[in-house]
């Protein structure tokens, strides 16, 4: 289990070392890591957001999806994401200016990318649609295999123009 201690190691080393690959399932540590990976990158943020995650940040975390869109943007951070669109997200998608949007159906797994250096997989709980625990890895082959798994999928799915 990630502890805050190796947590502020990783933070310390950029997330380069200890290497590691963690279920996290303290509720403090996911909002922690959550947010910091999304205000992390210097140069890209990769997301993939099924129809449940997209629900759950559009109700809880709308208006820091929204900051972090302008962080990036004043960043110059690539920030792209894969979504199910649909009519209920639509309004929240366009308010995604400067975010790069494209859409699939039936998304299974719901996940980001930071910098190719961190990835965060959010795991729901379908009781109660909250995050309950995250699969955390700065591991250089899970980060490669997700970014590889985006970089097709962002092939196949179709822009969002609204």
């Amino acid at each position: 289990m990630l502890r805050w201690y190796l947590f502020r190691k990783l933070k310390e080393s950029k997330y380069k070392y200890p290497k590691i690959t963690q279920i996290v399932s303290n509720p403090y540590m996911l909002l922690a890591i959550c947010l910091d990976s999304l205000i992390l990158p210097i140069h890209e943020l990769n997301i993939e957001w099924g129809k449940r995650m997209l629900a759950y940040t559009m109700k809880y975390n709308g208006e820091i999806i929204l900051r972090v869109e302008k962080l990036s943007k004043e960043k110059g951070v690539k920030f792209r994401a894969i979504v199910e669109f649909n009519k209920e997200n639509a309004s929240f998608l366009k308010s995604l200016r400067y975010c790069d949007k494209r859409y699939l159906s039936n998304i299974e797994e719901s996940f980001q990318i930071s910098d190719n250096v961190i990835s965060v997989i959010p795991l729901l709980n379908k009781q109660d649609e909250q995050i309950d625990q995250i699969l955390w890895s700065n591991s250089k082959y899970e980060i490669e295999r997700k970014q590889s798994l985006f970089n097709s999928l962002w092939k196949m799915a179709a822009p969002i123009l609204l």
